[in-house]
């Protein structure tokens, strides 16, 4: 990603904080078997994750690795089903005018079926979304079936959303957990609409995990907007996003800042996978992060064109750590190289002990008018074949320390898994 790159940003923007971290441990051994391991200097993600960006998709599915990321629910009571109020799922029927009537500081279930949204329901502080139900938009288009605005302590978890998503800003304390965002496509959508969650603003202390995001901004191979993602964000200030899940997607996470005061610390990027995104799979930049930590994702893409990366954190902050990801390029030898797996710039940011597989034109590459003091150390790079250097110190401003880097020619194939046909209606 570059500064040019940044989609133009909505008027709001804010900040967040993060509440959990999460451990990874997996060790590529000589990039030829993969093995568990605890100790805090094994390569790659963890082996779970590399078995579900490795292995056959499971579509629209909360798998079992992503689920288990999630935090017990806060207790609310009582608890009020949404039937009470009117709305009853499968009826065919718009329950917007029912849903508006959820009070505050409850827990509301909404039971299996679907339930009807014509409108954006505004979410209520202190007051948890749970169930197995999904909220559909009711009419075609892109557009949000939750606002969750200048609120606290609200929660939303294992619901499935249907032709849109949630826009959160001004808020605290939210957890986005364990939710299906499917089938977000509008070639006419405003910004930001095409997401599954957009964040436009503040959002502090708060928890995106183990949800799964699949067919946004994608349609029949193609890109449908410019700024599709699953996760679309400005200025977060200690939030985490881990375990999360993205298929058949424009976009899987996007987070930008803008240098904005008390803006930038604390993010988390965490065991989250990416399969087969037609842009970036998670893209962190702009102005003003402080110590983010980009730890145990995997992407796995064809790449088919020079602006795709697999990871790009190109962000004007300090102290970045970006260690043990698993980015693969799973285009033929005999295809032109593609993008980046691992793109990055900012003070004193550290790539360390991820492994890049496969046909990037470049494995890892650092701006270094933009990154002084940046270290790339103890990295596997397989499989590269490009017109860069696999390592690629991109001007020469900045001190970067390269060193214990392992580069071999040839990749373990259970790497370079190809992507399912199957997996995007219309894909050839």
């Amino acid at each position: 990603m570059r500064q040019s790159d940044l989609p133009e940003p909505p008027r709001q923007r804010s900040r967040s904080r993060s509440i959990c971290q999460l451990t990874v441990a997996l060790i590529v051994s000589a990039l030829s078997t993969v093995a568990i391991a605890d100790d805090e200097n094994s390569v790659g993600p963890k082996e779970v994750i590399v078995q579900a960006c490795t292995s056959l998709e499971q579509p629209d599915r909360i798998e079992t690795w992503m689920a288990s990321a999630a935090q017990s629910l806060p207790v609310r009571k009582p608890v009020i089903d949404v039937k009470t109020l009117g709305a009853l799922p499968d009826d065919d029927i718009d329950d917007t005018d029912a849903l508006e009537k959820i009070p505050a500081g409850h827990t509301i279930h909404f039971p299996s079926g679907t339930f009807l949204v014509s409108r954006s329901l505004r979410l209520k502080p202190g007051t948890t979304y749970t169930g197995s139900g999904t909220l559909k938009r009711a009419k075609p288009g892109a557009g949000f079936i939750m606002i969750a605005k200048t609120v606290t302590d609200v929660a939303i978890a294992g619901l499935t959303f249907s032709g849109g998503g949630i826009i959160i800003g001004g808020a605290k304390a939210v957890r986005v957990e364990r939710n299906r965002f499917l089938d977000i496509v509008d070639q006419q959508a405003k910004f930001g609409q095409e997401a599954g969650i957009f964040i436009d603003g503040t959002l502090t202390d708060s928890l995106i995990v183990g949800n799964q995001f699949s067919r946004i901004g994608f349609s029949d191979g193609k890109r449908t907007t410019q700024h599709g993602s699953g996760i679309l964000a400005y200025h977060l200030q200690n939030v985490t996003i881990a375990s999360n899940r993205f298929s058949n997607i424009h976009q899987g996470i996007s987070v930008i800042f803008e240098g904005k005061r008390h803006t930038g610390n604390g993010l988390r990027v965490i065991d989250n996978v990416v399969v087969n995104p037609l842009r970036m799979g998670i893209e962190v930049g702009g102005k003003g992060m402080t110590s983010a930590l980009i730890e145990g994702n995997c992407v796995r893409a064809k790449r088919i064109g020079d602006e795709d990366v697999g990871l790009s954190i190109v962000a004007d902050g300090e102290g970045t750590i970006i260690r043990r990801n698993l980015v693969i390029q799973v285009q033929p030898e005999n295809a032109e190289c593609a993008g980046i797996g691992i793109e990055v710039a900012g003070r004193k940011a550290a790539v360390a002990r991820n492994v890049v597989a496969g046909h990037w034109c470049a494995a890892i590459a650092t701006y270094n008018e933009r990154s002084w003091s940046t270290s790339i150390t103890g990295n596997q790079v397989c499989g590269h074949r490009g017109d860069h250097d696999a390592i690629d110190l991109v001007g020469g401003i900045g001190k970067s320390l390269v060193e214990g880097n392992e580069l071999q020619q040839d990749c373990p194939d259970s790497l370079l898994v190809p992507l399912q046909q199957s997996a995007a209606p219309g894909m050839q």
